[in-house]
């Protein structure tokens, strides 16, 4: 993991002693769950305090599809947020080709 990724990491997890590479493992679907954070509520912290841009350089492509379902983003609790993140999740959508192998993002 490089450093900036470490660092922006760190900087949502504030509050919590966890090291970055425990979550570098949650997004890569190593482990379900770090402490209390499963990959959503780890999502959920990093919406309510990230812009959209650093989020990607966090979680890749991929797995922005899968976590962007309709439930997880109703379930986002501002509201200007949650308007903005169906926005990203029909563009996602609207741009992402799935084969049976893998995910392409164009």
């Amino acid at each position: 993991m490089d450093m900036d990724k470490s660092l922006l990491i760190k900087s949502v997890l504030w509050d919590y002693d966890i090291a970055p590479m425990e979550i570098e493992r949650l997004i890569k679907g190593e482990v379900d769950h770090v402490y209390h954070y499963t990959l959503e509520s780890f999502m959920h912290k990093m919406i309510e305090n990230l812009p959209w841009y650093t989020i990607i350089s966090i979680i890749p492509p991929a797995k922005m599809v899968e976590l962007l379902t309709e439930t997880f983003v109703d379930s986002i609790r501002q509201p200007s947020l949650r308007n903005q993140y169906k926005y990203v999740r029909n563009k996602l959508y609207g741009i992402v080709f799935f084969t049976n192998e893998s995910i392409t993002v164009i």
